[in-house]
């Protein structure tokens, strides 16, 4: 059980920072974004824009007139802003990690609604259950590192490093006219991750398996690198190849015209 979101577990807390969007506004903070969500004035909203740190943003929540519907909405705006920050890669590696723990946001302000008040012993724990709904539904939605390399090896992308070993190679594709690393290639790392850790909670570690994952991560750090700094060289090999194939299909139609 984990019983605070503190130390080690900081990151499960509101006030650990992330990107947030509500109403058109980007906050720094799950805290930022649910407080601004409070607001019936544009003053308030202005004021709790401008204000960063979430501690401050959280004296200001009490502070303000709230919207009249707060309490049949707010668990809604919870969750959904929850859900956002673990669209994070890192971060969702992280809380699907912590396997079926039961997360409580242990708390010594005596907040019994979002928490459990260390106080009391009581709480209702809305938070950790929200974490632990998303944490259940991002489980669901992660195939396996079996299944996510058998997709990678289909993928349209195209290998920077063709000759290397499939598992430890990257490949690319064009997104809106970027370079990007495969994004099955991400998911496949933080399974790689995830199975990492949860070896060494259970004492397997494995110290040649590890290597291989290593290799794999610096692999893929590497080819974020190389995009950045040949991305020009990759647009002209795109270029060249688009080229060879209109040559070719311009080939294909003199033929067929020569021999009709």
């Amino acid at each position: 059980m984990i019983k605070q979101f503190q130390g080690q577990y900081r990151w499960l807390s509101n006030f650990w920072n992330c990107r947030i969007e509500y109403n058109g506004r980007v906050f720094t903070s799950v805290e930022h974004g649910y407080q601004y969500s409070k607001c019936v004035t544009q003053e308030d909203k202005d004021r709790m824009f401008a204000t960063t740190k979430p501690g401050d943003l959280k004296r200001l929540g009490r502070k303000i007139k709230v919207r009249p519907d707060l309490n049949d909405v707010k668990l809604e705006i919870m969750e959904g802003l929850v859900r956002q920050k673990f669209q994070d890669p890192v971060l969702r590696e992280k809380l699907i990690s912590t396997g079926t723990e039961e997360l409580q946001e242990g708390n010594r302000w005596g907040d019994e609604f979002w928490g459990i008040s260390f106080k009391t012993g009581k709480g209702e724990n809305h938070l950790g259950k929200i974490l632990m709904k998303v944490r259940d539904e991002l489980r669901s939605k992660t195939k396996t590192l079996k299944e996510l390399l058998a997709v990678c090896k289909k993928c349209d992308g195209r290998p920077i490093h063709p000759k290397s070993d499939p598992w430890l190679g990257s490949c690319t594709r064009k997104v809106e006219g970027e370079w990007v690393v495969c994004q099955l290639r991400e998911e496949i790392l933080c399974k790689v991750r995830e199975k990492r850790e949860e070896r060494r909670r259970e004492g397997r570690e494995n110290p040649e398996i590890d290597e291989v994952d290593r290799k794999m991560e610096e692999n893929t750090e590497r080819v974020k690198k190389l995009i950045v700094r040949d991305k020009e060289k990759l647009e002209r090999l795109e270029l060249k190849r688009q080229l060879e194939e209109e040559l070719n299909e311009i080939t294909e139609r003199l033929k067929e015209q020569l021999y009709s």
